[in-house]
């Protein structure tokens, strides 16, 4: 499954896709969760919003929509977390394209100011340089798309030199799409100097959105040292941002051991969570089910349930739903064989709901038959049920299944 690197131009979203519908008792994992999305702690709505606002803003730095881009970042800026040092730089420089070059340099004090360790100083410091040196109108900077064809093909030609002058260009003012495909080209490339730009970006001699863009491309890299340089990264970096990368980079390389050590045993249930997504979209999930078994947290267990799911791991689902004790989990259980085992899970459901009593897992039962669309495992357990409630729950089921067979069980009913 080893990606080729000339199909990766932009960010990897991880996701392993599990449509269900879910009964309102269940604590329901929706299993369409990407790795930078998920945050366990109290702050994750923040954190998410200033996540996407900041995407948003750099989206629209590479539409050339200066006005959105600023009004973007000063929004990032304001909520003064982790990206707030980058906000500034990208809004300065937004500021600086559409010739707002007072503006542009007034940003630049306040992030020299406000944060005098930022990572992004040297950054602000070239582009400084450039505002302050530049005349006359913004149009005079050169087209980006010019540019990266003429690297392209000085790398076809002279890959140490245009190694070079990528080195040289990354350290420049450049646009955030810029920085990041002319990075892509070094590791296209991959000679022993476009490893060791890359190596030294990904350690943190950069601004921090370069460095995560170097992380993603040493996943996706043949070079035995960019693999051990993940390793290294990941036990040295605080920074979730930072270590969630290295996660994302250890599925392109499809490192399953070390993954399966992040969800087995590291102290962030955000990074566990990250890992366990890897597994089950790889459908590398044979010893989650000792992980499920050692997991302290509700939502760990969800996530590895969905995992199970996602990698149609039926056999570790069964093994669940036998053994456990809490009825949300299971009833998760319940739904997410229905989904792997989709159209053989029929017998299966319709068995357990013959032999169980609680409400809660019968109506997981139902609505596993329903998102599988079982219209006939669902009649055959409506014409034997002597419940009200139960049957009212089936019927519902069938409606919303799309067969001949649901549709001519309602016109009995009908009828009758």
């Amino acid at each position: 499954m080893k990606r080729n690197i000339r199909t990766v131009l932009s960010g990897i979203a991880l996701v392993a896709c599990v449509t269900v519908v879910a009964p309102a008792f269940a604590q329901q994992y929706d299993g369409y969760v990407t790795l930078t999305s998920y945050s366990y702690e109290s702050d994750g709505e923040a954190r998410d919003e200033e996540r996407e606002d900041y995407e948003e803003a750099t989206e629209a730095l590479d539409e050339r929509r200066w006005d959105r881009a600023i009004s973007m970042f000063a929004r990032v800026a304001a909520m003064e977390g982790k990206r707030a040092d980058g906000a500034l730089y990208w809004k300065a420089w937004a500021e600086a394209r559409s010739g707002k070059r007072k503006q542009a340099t007034e940003t630049l004090a306040r992030l020299k100011s406000s944060y005098p360790n930022s990572r992004w100083l040297k950054d602000a410091a070239a582009l400084k340089i450039e505002v302050q040196g530049s005349t006359g109108s913004p149009d005079k900077y050169k087209d980006d798309e010019l540019k990266l064809i003429a690297l392209h093909g000085l790398m076809e030609r002279n890959p140490d030199k245009g190694a070079a002058m990528i080195e040289r260009m990354l350290a420049s003012s450049g646009s955030p799409s810029f920085k990041e495909q002319a990075l892509y080209l070094l590791a296209d490339y991959e000679t022993a100097r476009s490893i060791e730009i890359i190596s030294s970006i990904a350690r943190g001699n950069s601004n921090p959105d370069l460095q995560l863009a170097a992380i993603r491309y040493l996943g996706i890299m043949e070079a035995k040292s960019s693999l051990a340089l993940l390793d290294e990264v990941y036990d040295t970096s605080k920074d979730l941002r930072i270590r969630e990368e290295v996660v994302r980079a250890w599925y392109e390389a499809e490192m399953v051991s070390r993954l399966e050590k992040v969800a087995k045993s590291d102290s962030d249930p955000r990074l566990r969570m990250a890992a366990i997504h890897a597994l089950g979209d790889m459908e590398h999930t044979v010893n989650l089910y000792e992980i499920y078994n050692t997991e302290k947290s509700r939502e760990g267990k969800l996530a590895i349930i969905w995992a199970f799911a996602s990698s149609e791991n039926t056999r570790s689902l069964e093994r669940i739903i036998d053994a456990e004790k809490d009825r949300d989990l299971r009833a998760n259980a319940i739904m997410a064989y229905a989904n792997a085992a989709e159209e053989t899970a029929g017998p299966k459901l319709v068995a357990w709901y013959k032999s169980e009593t609680e409400d809660e897992i019968l109506e997981g039962i139902v609505h596993g038959l329903m998102g599988i669309d079982d219209a006939k495992s669902l009649i055959e357990l409506a014409n034997a049920e002597k419940n009200p409630e139960r049957m009212r729950l089936l019927v519902e089921a069938i409606a919303n299944t799309d067969s001949a067979e649901a549709e001519a069980y309602l016109e009995k009913l009908l009828a009758e």
